[in-house]
């Protein structure tokens, strides 16, 4: 059947990229980070790379007790998080205290997945676009197999989308590339932190300045981790990996760079 546009423009159910518009201007760039009253920081959240966890952190740093619906908080940003006014790029560039996390793209595709397919959180508008092309969404259960027939369809409709083919999902921020949105940001010279080495990085960032950041990253919430009817490994094997690396070369080579910056920030 043919693409319904509309379903294609759907607005993120999560809320989380809204200002991805006016986000593209140069003159606009810094309205992509995140601030807090405490610390002049400044932290850009991208989909699937721990942005959940990352804006909860923020919350607590300026809130004594944790946000009140931790996994809701893309649908209250604009209202609960505070925006950097009146910082120009110049003055996040000589920041100390800039920076974004990064997702291996394998690890990335996996959450959306297992978050916005399989889950209660799950895309309406995906699932009944991998059903229209025969995907066995609504048959998946437990079963390893349904569960990569499903997996090799979202990996195709990824695939043309990334590609922006005719006919093809609009380009979301949940699979949008990291190099795409870092790209942007390039004149900001944020710091590129691993998300699976985010709270020891963030720790060691922010420790000269708040000496409790230990025990505000203890009271983050959990991160956003969607239930797993099967294990990982039963859906990304080694090929399909390859493929997801095939899709994102240039997340790939991010990612390879934020794992060397984060050992020379550590090291000193």
């Amino acid at each position: 059947p043919a693409p319904n546009p509309a379903r294609n423009r759907a607005p993120d159910p999560s809320g989380a990229d809204r200002r991805a518009g006016p986000e593209t201007a140069p003159r606009d760039i810094t309205g992509m980070l995140f601030t807090t009253r405490r610390v002049p920081l400044y932290a850009m959240p991208v989909a699937k790379s721990g942005c959940t966890w990352l804006k909860n952190l923020l919350w607590l740093l300026d809130n004594p007790a944790p946000h009140p619906t931790p996994l809701e908080i893309h649908r209250t940003q604009e209202q609960d998080l505070l925006r950097p006014a009146g910082v120009t790029p110049a003055q996040v560039a000589a920041s100390p205290y800039g920076f974004v996390l990064v997702r291996h793209p394998a690890d990335r595709f996996a959450s959306l997945f297992f978050d916005k397919v399989c889950s209660p959180r799950a895309f309406p508008w995906l699932r009944e676009r991998l059903c229209a092309r025969g995907a066995p969404v609504l048959e998946m259960g437990e079963d390893a197999d349904l569960h990569g027939r499903v997996f090799d369809a979202l990996l195709e409709e990824v695939a043309a989308s990334v590609a922006r083919r005719p006919g093809a999902l609009a380009l979301n921020p949940h699979w949008r590339p990291q190099a795409t949105r870092l790209r942007r940001t390039g004149p900001l010279r944020l710091r590129r932190f691993p998300v699976e080495m985010s709270e020891t990085l963030v720790h060691d960032l922010l420790a000269p300045t708040v000496p409790e950041i230990g025990e505000i990253i203890a009271r983050v919430p959990g991160r956003n981790a969607a239930p797993r009817p099967v294990p990982r490994s039963a859906v990304l094997t080694p090929a399909r990996k390859a493929a997801i690396e095939a899709i994102y070369p240039r997340d790939l080579e991010l990612y390879s760079h934020a794992l060397r910056g984060a050992e020379r920030f550590r090291t000193g």
